[in-house]
């Protein structure tokens, strides 16, 4: 997982009420994975040009799980690539 760089955003409004917090990483989304990736809510956003990958949410823990659960997605696919590889 791209764990070089973590750059947290905070984003505070009062009227309407908005607390939020934006997490980025560097990480680079195989195209293949980006449709299954941004399916799985709103809170996470690929940026490919930029080999970005962005979480938003309520606080910075909501933010890494999202950002786990992408790369264990990600890993999850490499090794069934790997095993069915591997028989044949």
């Amino acid at each position: 997982m791209g764990r070089r760089r973590l750059e947290v955003l905070w984003e505070i409004r009062h009227a309407p009420h908005t607390d939020s917090v934006t997490s980025t990483i560097e990480y680079r989304v195989p195209s293949e994975l980006a449709s299954d990736i941004l399916s799985l809510n709103g809170s996470v956003t690929i940026s490919r040009t930029r080999g970005e990958l962005f979480a938003t949410g309520h606080d910075v823990q909501a933010n890494h799980l999202a950002l786990n659960l992408v790369d264990d997605i990600e890993q999850a696919k490499a090794e069934g690539a790997r095993r069915e590889k591997m028989l044949v």
